[in-house]
């Protein structure tokens, strides 16, 4: 960052100040957008046969498991690879969703916006080489 020049007179500062101010309050309500268009995604899947269906909140959290009759003739490790199974697509598209998201609400070339999807990549274990 570069030095400002001194500044000549108090109007000049009290300029300087209220440019900051609209800058932060322009990335509170960006960010705050961001946060609102991250929190709304869920995403619910279902396995291949049908046996069981996922839901996992906006964080990657498993919201929701339903059972269908299917399920019940699984056995009790083969329900559980699937539902393990399920749950990992649902993540996959987690962060598709989130993306798509955010890019709906900022823009694809918001800094803010690619940061946050970064950082959502990260936490997911996600994160590829951008």
């Amino acid at each position: 960052m570069t030095p400002h020049p001194p500044l000549q007179d108090p109007s000049e500062a009290l300029a300087m100040l209220a440019s900051w101010e609209k800058q932060g309050a322009d990335q509170l309500a960006r960010a705050q957008t961001v946060g609102a268009a991250v929190e709304s995604v869920r995403v619910t899947e279902w396995s291949p046969g049908r046996e069981v269906a996922v839901t996992v909140d906006h964080a990657g959290l498993l919201a929701d498991v339903q059972f269908t009759d299917r399920a019940l003739a699984a056995s009790p490790l083969s329900l559980g690879l699937t539902i393990t199974a399920t749950v990992r697509r649902a993540l996959a598209r987690l962060e598709a969703e989130v993306e798509e998201a955010v890019v709906a609400a900022v823009g694809e070339d918001d800094p803010l916006g690619r940061s946050a999807v970064q950082h959502y990549r990260t936490a997911l274990g996600t994160a590829r080489d951008a």
